[in-house]
């Protein structure tokens, strides 16, 4: 709980710091997005214990999907927003255009069980 409150209390000290525009939106976003997964992982507890109403959680799985979609439409620029070198990536299939084709390779460490290996 204590990480939590700190990576949340992180997320509002950032977008305090941004200036109006489409970043201080964007962590806005992700923000309200890590606070409602917290709550619906915890809605059980919350709901037991008063802090939350029948309809509030059953209202957290929707105001969840809402800020993925809110999210994903902007994931290309998040992605580029951590300006990763692309050499770090390069050995990673999932960072490359073909990812799907080479997921589905039947030769992969994911599919021979070498992956356990590393």
């Amino acid at each position: 709980a204590y990480a939590y409150r700190q990576a949340a209390a992180a997320y509002a000290e950032a977008r305090v710091a941004l200036p109006e525009g489409a970043a201080k939106d964007r962590l806005g976003e992700l923000e309200r997005l890590f606070a409602v997964e917290w709550l619906a992982r915890n809605s059980g507890d919350l709901l037991a214990a008063g802090r939350l109403s029948g309809d509030q959680v059953e209202a957290l799985a929707r105001d969840a999907e809402d800020l993925i979609a809110a999210v994903a439409a902007h994931a290309p620029q998040l992605a580029d927003s951590f300006a990763l070198p692309e050499a770090l990536l390069a050995d990673w299939p999932i960072a490359g255009p073909d990812y799907a084709d080479a997921y589905d390779d039947p030769e992969g460490p994911w599919n021979t069980g070498a992956a356990e290996a590393r």
